[in-house]
């Protein structure tokens, strides 16, 4: 019995606030009650469980319209749920999330995938915790004048066709 209170006592408790090798090799470290603070958690979480952990990051975004060829980079906060990328966060407030595209894997650092309007977007990890806003707006802005194209592209056809039309009942 003495043995094994002196046992006890010299067990070393984890800090799973503060992640160190020595925490991660015990045999009763769980890392579902690590907190990721830093990449360099993050770099600890996926050494062990080989996802990237919940939690906000900030992301390479490439976008693609096949429409209207346009294409552009920009840098906005993601959001990572489950190993699933989850939600695009624009500078302004909106977001692209799960009404836009379905929940994708991004257990690798990146994805691609086509939105609901036939978007391409490829998205890179970078660093955990966000705030790297550069060019949300100018993305969201892009976006939005490529839907205005393709609805006005869309309108003048229409008319072309309606045109026709009449003057083909003449």
């Amino acid at each position: 019995m003495f043995f094994a209170f002196l046992l006890q006592s010299c067990k070393k408790d984890i800090n799973y606030s503060n992640n160190q090798i020595e925490d991660i090799e015990n045999l009763d470290f769980d890392v579902s009650d690590m907190e990721i603070n830093n990449d360099e958690d993050v770099e600890l979480y996926r050494k062990i469980t080989g996802d990237y952990p919940d939690g906000t990051y900030c992301a390479e975004i490439e976008y693609y319209n096949p429409k209207t060829g346009t294409r552009r980079t920009y840098n906005l906060d993601v959001e990572v749920e489950n190993g699933d990328l989850s939600l695009i966060h624009w500078n302004n407030g909106g977001w692209l999330d799960g009404s836009h595209f379905s929940p994708q894997n991004i257990s690798s650092g990146k994805v691609d995938f086509t939105s609901d309007r036939g978007y391409r977007y490829t998205i890179s990890l970078a660093s955990y915790g966000g705030g790297c806003y550069s060019g949300a707006s100018g993305l969201r802005r892009t976006i939005e004048n490529d839907i205005e194209e393709e609805e006005n592209s869309s309108y003048r056809e229409e008319e072309k066709r309606r045109s026709y039309q009449e003057e083909e009942e003449e």
